[in-house]
């Protein structure tokens, strides 16, 4: 970041963020978005770096694009009552505001994401929740549906870069996983902090529709977490 006087504001800002009742839109513009582009350019130079090497990660060729710091991602929502253009509603205290935020991308096919891949959309998620007011940590996290790989290979592949890739049990039918994986979605929001935020990606055109993701739904925001579901193709 160039301007150190706006790092030291943004550090104290974001140590003291909890304790305080703020505006949403009190943190200043300015600081949002040189924040956000230098997070941005970090993520890139790893991207980059590993783009460049013969990682076993590297199983196919993956186009990486970057968002721009001047305007936030276009947001496709598969099945959230907020508007196109928002992942969750507009947060009015300083609870809501520093709301932790996990990114839960559930894999069904063998296409497995490129770690260039998670970090990209973990910026892009990232990146409208600062536009939206959230000031929360953001964490990406990787769920395997049907894995064909040996766990090993997802822990040289994605251990090694800061990713945890979670893999579903092999033993029973496409309707069993998908209830084990709601199974874990549930797990997961009662080890999150009350008021956290959930978003779950999918290429599966209807996931999160159906009565049992719906009644999961009403589950977690009875625990104060709030769930969007978004296609990763879709989502910049």
């Amino acid at each position: 970041m160039d301007n150190p006087d706006v790092l030291k504001h943004f550090d104290s800002l974001w140590r003291w963020k909890c304790g305080l009742i703020l505006s949403p839109t009190w943190v200043p513009e300015v600081l949002m978005e040189e924040t956000a582009h230098n997070v941005f350019d970090q993520n890139k130079r790893k991207a980059d770096t590993l783009a460049d090497s013969d990682h076993p990660s590297k199983t196919r060729k993956v186009t990486t694009e970057y968002i721009s710091s001047s305007a936030a991602p276009n947001i496709f929502l598969g099945n959230s009552a907020e508007t196109m253009s928002r992942l969750f509603s507009i947060p009015t205290t300083a609870r809501e505001m520093c709301r932790e935020t996990l990114v839960l991308w559930v894999i069904e096919d063998v296409n497995l994401p490129a770690v260039t891949e998670f970090w990209s959309k973990h910026d892009e998620i990232t990146y409208a929740l600062l536009k939206e007011g959230y000031r929360g940590k953001v964490r990406i996290q990787g769920y395997v549906v049907n894995p064909k790989l040996p766990k090993r290979y997802f822990r040289d592949a994605y251990g090694d870069h800061g990713i945890t890739i979670y893999l579903n049990p092999e033993e029973g039918d496409e309707s069993i996983r998908y209830n084990r994986m709601l199974l874990h979605l549930l797990y997961w929001a009662h080890m999150m902090e009350s008021q956290s935020n959930l978003v779950v990606l999918s290429r599966n055109q209807n996931f999160g529709q159906g009565t049992k993701f719906d009644r999961v739904r009403e589950t977690l925001e009875e625990l104060s977490i709030k769930v969007a579901v978004l296609n990763p193709d879709k989502s910049r």
